[in-house]
C-alpha cells in the first residue's frame, strides 16, 4: 500500500511538478484546519449552549452559577462555564448602564469565541486559491504541448504532446479536489458559528431575566 502511494506520488510529482506539490501543501493545511474545526465544534457547539439555556430558565437565578455548573457537567465544559461566568459579571455589575452592559456583553462574546474563528478565513483563502493555481497548471502544461508541437513540426512526438495536456489536466483536477471540500468546510463553519452566537445571546437574554 504504502509503495503504491509513493509511487502514485512520485509520477504526479513528476507530471505536476511544483504546482502539484504547492497544491499538495494546501490540501494538508486544509485538511488540518478541518480536523482542528471539529474537534472543537464537537466539544462546544450552539446545542450544549441551548442546553444550559434551557436548564437555567427553571433551574437557576444569577446568583447561583456557580452551583449551577457544578450540578451540570454533563453539559457544561471549560469554554462554556467561562462564557456562562463572564455575561453573568455582566449582569450583576450595577456599576454600568445598559447600554454599557450591551456593549460589553459584544466584547465578552467575541473574545470568548475567537478561538473558533481561528483558521477559518484560511480555508477560504485556500478555496480561492487552489483552482487558480491548478489553472495555472493548465496554461503551464498547454504551453509545454504548443511548445513541443512548434519544435517538432511535422515529426513531433504525440507522447510528449499528451504529456503536457496530462499536466494540465492533473493539476486542475488536483486544484478542484482541494478547493471544494475547503469551500464547502467553510461555509459550514461560519453557520456552526453564527449558530454559537445566536445561542450565547440567548443565554445572556435568560441570565439577565434571571437577574431581575
Amino acid at each position: 500500500m504504502l509503495s503504491f502511494i509513493y509511487d502514485l506520488f512520485i509520477d504526479y510529482y513528476d507530471k505536476g511538478g511544483l504546482i502539484f506539490l504547492i497544491l499538495l501543501l494546501l490540501s494538508i493545511t486544509s485538511l488540518s484546519i478541518i480536523s482542528l474545526k471539529v474537534s472543537q465544534f464537537f466539544i462546544f457547539n450552539s446545542k450544549k449552549i441551548d442546553a444550559i439555556s434551557e436548564k437555567l430558565k427553571y433551574n437557576a437565578s444569577i446568583q447561583s452559577i456557580e452551583d449551577f455548573t457544578k450540578n451540570n457537567n454533563e453539559i457544561i465544559n471549560n469554554v462554556s462555564s467561562d462564557i456562562l461566568f463572564s455575561l453573568a459579571d455582566v449582569i450583576k455589575n450595577n456599576k454600568m448602564s445598559a447600554v454599557e452592559k450591551d456593549k460589553q456583553k459584544d466584547f465578552v462574546i467575541h473574545s470568548k469565541l475567537k478561538h473558533i474563528e481561528t483558521f477559518i478565513p484560511s480555508l477560504e483563502i485556500i478555496a480561492n486559491v487552489s483552482p487558480l493555481i491548478g489553472l495555472l497548471g493548465t496554461v503551464i502544461g498547454m504551453i509545454s504541448s504548443f511548445s513541443q508541437l512548434e519544435l517538432g513540426g511535422d515529426l513531433v512526438n504525440p507522447a510528449l504532446l499528451a504529456g503536457g495536456i496530462w499536466t494540465a489536466l492533473l493539476t486542475t483536477a488536483i486544484g478542484l479536489v482541494v478547493a471544494i471540500p475547503a469551500m464547502v468546510a467553510h461555509h459550514f463553519f461560519e453557520k456552526k458559528i453564527i449558530d454559537i452566537e445566536n445561542s450565547v445571546q440567548n443565554l445572556y437574554l435568560v441570565l439577565d431575566k434571571s437577574g431581575k
